[in-house]
């Protein structure tokens, strides 16, 4: 009974360990510069959701996937899509989440911490695989 109760402790200190490496992304994110605008969430469990308007269209899409971050670099996976278009090293500072891209040290984008509106997440037009004309994701 003993040995059982160590063999437990352990893999609860691992989860603890991984939710405690994401929980710099946890939370509401918003990006907004001319013509764009993305809204992206992060939840503890790795899943996250993104709306997203580029130029003068009235359309928003929206995309979900699965993230890993190693409290470093994020990476992830749309449903049903594609692998992000980068690797991101990811920093914060306060209500400011900066994702630089590993490979591109031109390609910068700093979210601000904002909640996701009622009026973004019940307007938008689902991505699939099978989209033909959905624009490429923003991440």
């Amino acid at each position: 009974m003993i040995l059982l109760a160590v063999l437990v402790i352990p893999s609860f200190t691992a989860c603890s360990d991984q939710n405690e490496e994401n929980s710099i992304l946890v939370g509401e994110w918003c990006y907004e510069e001319g013509e764009v605008e993305v809204y992206m969430a992060f939840s503890k469990n790795y899943k996250f959701d993104l709306y997203q308007k580029m130029g003068d269209e009235y359309i928003r899409y929206y995309y979900t996937g699965t993230y890993e971050f190693d409290g470093e670099i994020l990476t992830g996976m749309y449903t049903g899509y594609v692998p992000f278009a980068h690797e991101y090293k990811v920093s914060r500072s306060g209500d400011k989440l900066t994702l630089a891209s590993v490979s591109d040290p031109d390609h910068v984008v700093t979210y601000t911490k904002k909640s996701i509106p009622e009026e973004v997440k019940t307007h938008f037009v689902p991505v699939t695989k099978s989209a033909e004309v959905a624009p490429v994701p923003f991440l």
